[in-house]
């Protein structure tokens, strides 16, 4: 007699992650129709398993699709479907105004995180500055709320291994990893 496959094997993490990487990421998904690229400039995005991707016409007509996760940081470059001329990963770093804000991002799960801010001013910033520059940051963190979410979507795709840094502009993000790696090598 045959039997299914084991029960278990629809709830199992592990079986899931083996089936994304042995199945899924080796065979051909579909992703999407012709009809969604009538001319160049037009893109739609969509999944393969897990991972996501972004299926583009060309300026030259051509189709192509490639992984719809920024190297840089793991967002996604595009969302939805439309036309535009370049597809950019939207994630920033704000070099912001003569003040300093502070405060630590506390893992909670692997899918949560605490965090608080404490900001510090001269003795010389105006009131309505700060009022602006305050305004101006809840605005830029509901922002990031949704850039970080979107990273969080990308790296949980295991579609990349990891992220690539800016040599330049983030030294201190490449030495808190060094950190991280040296203490969990332990």
């Amino acid at each position: 007699m045959e039997h299914t496959l084991p029960y278990s094997w629809y709830s199992d993490p592990e079986i899931l992650r083996r089936e994304q990487a042995q199945i899924f990421r080796s065979a051909w998904q579909y992703a999407g129709h012709l009809g969604q690229l009538p001319e160049p400039g037009t893109f739609f995005t969509g999944r393969a398993g897990r991972m996501p991707v972004v299926v583009t016409r060309a300026r030259d007509g051509e189709l192509r699709a490639f992984l719809n996760v920024c190297r840089h940081r793991g967002f996604p470059v595009a969302s939805g479907e439309g036309r535009r001329e370049t597809l950019q990963c939207p994630y920033h770093i704000f070099p912001g105004r003569p003040n300093i804000s502070i405060g630590p991002v506390v893992p909670l799960t692997p899918e949560r995180s605490y965090r608080f801010l404490d900001y510090f001013f001269g003795p010389d910033v105006d009131q309505a500055w700060i009022d602006d520059l305050m305004a101006f940051h809840d605005q830029v963190g509901r922002e990031d709320r949704a850039l970080v979410e979107g990273v969080q979507r990308g790296v949980t795709s295991g579609a990349l291994e990891h992220g690539h840094l800016m040599s330049r502009s983030e030294q201190l993000i490449g030495h808190f990893q060094q950190l991280t790696a040296a203490a969990l090598a332990d």
